[in-house]
């Protein structure tokens, strides 16, 4: 009997506890109405915005040789350890659109500016990710090249 009443004891500790450290899951975004597309302006805060995209996993866009893919979306993990699987996240393929060689791959959280790992092939600093929606499955982010 005393052992049984440890095992309860402990099991709803352990429960409680590992609960405690959970979050809830951020809410969805809202679509935009209007996404810029490929472009190149001046953002005026020391980068050039070379694109303003909203893709669907599985979806991809090119301009010139460029392209990004979306591979896939992921939910935040609210019970996870603290980290990018925290958030939402998204992973990006830079490709050459001409012939559909692979630069490298990114994943990248959710409101989250991050250096492309291949940078001196594509000609593009970072991405800026400013929603990811799960329930729809889309990405809404900017590829930015620093002046």
């Amino acid at each position: 009997m005393r052992y049984s009443l440890f095992i309860v004891v402990m099991t709803s500790a352990t429960c409680f506890s590992y609960s405690a450290c959970c979050r809830p899951l951020p809410p969805q975004p809202t679509a935009p109405t209007k996404v810029d597309g490929w472009k190149d302006s001046d953002s005026g805060s020391g980068f050039r915005v070379r694109a303003a995209l909203m893709l669907k996993q599985g979806e991809s866009s090119s301009s010139g040789n460029l392209g990004i893919k979306v591979t896939n979306i992921f939910e935040a993990e609210p019970c996870g350890d603290v980290g990018i699987e925290y958030n939402r996240r998204a992973t990006f393929q830079f490709f050459n659109s001409a012939n559909g060689q692979v630069f490298c791959e990114d994943t990248v959280p959710d409101k989250a500016n991050w250096r492309i790992t291949c940078v001196d092939i594509i000609g593009v600093d970072d991405i800026g990710v400013r929603d990811i929606s799960t329930a729809e499955n889309w990405v809404l982010f900017e590829l930015r090249k620093h002046d």
